[in-house]
């Protein structure tokens, strides 16, 4: 099935997803600087609850995008944490794994953006690939700015570990997503 044509509905669902997903961003990062981490994710979880349920018939299919792209940042993220290309301070780290909480929070709501106004970029796979290698450092080198995230020396270096990391990961929800498509009534 091909994805519908944008119409006027359709832009201001995607416009309002993506700023809550970013507001959800900010939340987590800031949250995480100022030792409220808690207050990010609990936001985040709410607005992809609302999300799933919001997706009517195809709730099913969001939710399995939403478990795939928790999943996939929790092993990209502890890749690179285990990896010394990232770390993070004791003090934002909530939950037993490699990455805190609000880091896997932050993966959880960036499938919201994989479902509205990034499928499109997924729904080919150069394009993913393009998008994972640019944007992912681009998050990360903002968390590390505002406080609770640090990309490690060598910088460079580990950016381009993000970059590859960020490029394989959306080339998997990709085939995900690809796969969606062609599956859907």
């Amino acid at each position: 099935m091909k994805p519908s044509r944008p119409n006027a509905k359709t832009d201001v669902k995607t416009a309002v997803s993506l700023v809550a997903q970013q507001a959800c961003w900010f939340c987590c990062v800031l949250g995480a600087g100022s030792d409220v981490a808690i207050v990010g994710v609990v936001g985040t979880v709410a607005f992809v609850g609302a999300f799933v349920v919001a997706a009517k018939a195809r709730w099913r299919e969001v939710l399995v995008l939403v478990l795939a792209s928790t999943a996939t940042g929790v092993v990209v993220d502890s890749v690179l944490v285990v990896g010394g290309a990232i770390a993070f301070p004791p003090s934002v780290q909530l939950g037993p794994l490699p990455t805190p909480l609000w880091m896997v929070a932050l993966w959880t709501g960036f499938a919201t953006t994989l479902w509205g106004p990034l499928r499109g970029l997924l729904l080919r796979w150069p394009r993913a690939l393009l998008a994972g290698a640019l944007l992912g450092p681009l998050a990360y080198v903002g968390g590390s700015r505002l406080g609770p995230l640090v990309i490690r020396a060598p910088f460079v270096e580990n950016v381009a570990l993000i970059a590859v990391a960020w490029a394989s990961a959306l080339l998997a929800l990709s085939m995900l997503v690809r796969a969606q498509e062609r599956s859907a009534p």
